[in-house]
């Protein structure tokens, strides 16, 4: 079975006027996955992606470490694999987030999430090198 490979080093998420002003704090915590352990990253497949993830110390960008996701399915519904982090926001406002993301025979890899996961800014596909995807999002009024 091929297996597709997306490895992430850093996750940020800064609300946009705090970093114009050179305030912003990136509230993720454990980014470049530099810690002992995973959490609070949380890493889950459904059994139809055979897939895979774990911490990797031998493709690295800027740190130690990245995080090596492999999905071996084809793409369909409700298949998928996802390693996601709450974050505390504020509600109306606006945030840039961005990651770094190297691949090998990427197929539909995107990073996102908000409400009913409708965020969405895909990766690149394909094989690549260390690539920068960065995107903004308005949280709403009931949004914290």
């Amino acid at each position: 079975m091929k297996c597709s490979c997306v490895w992430v080093f850093w996750a940020a998420l800064i609300a946009s006027g705090a970093m114009a002003r050179g305030e912003g704090e990136n509230p993720a915590q454990n980014p470049g996955f530099e810690a002992d352990n995973l959490p609070p990253w949380q890493w889950s497949a459904t059994p139809d992606a055979h897939a895979a993830g774990e911490i990797d110390l031998g493709v690295t960008h800027s740190g130690s470490k990245s995080f090596r996701i492999c999905h071996g399915a084809t793409q369909a519904p409700k298949v998928l694999s996802i390693l996601s982090q709450s974050v505390p926001v504020t509600s109306n406002t606006l945030y840039d987030f961005s990651i770094w993301s190297k691949g090998t025979d990427v197929g539909n890899a995107w990073v996102g999430g908000g409400p009913e996961w409708k965020l969405r800014y895909r990766l690149p596909p394909r094989t690549h090198d260390w690539q920068k995807t960065s995107g903004t999002f308005f949280t709403g009024p009931n949004e914290t």
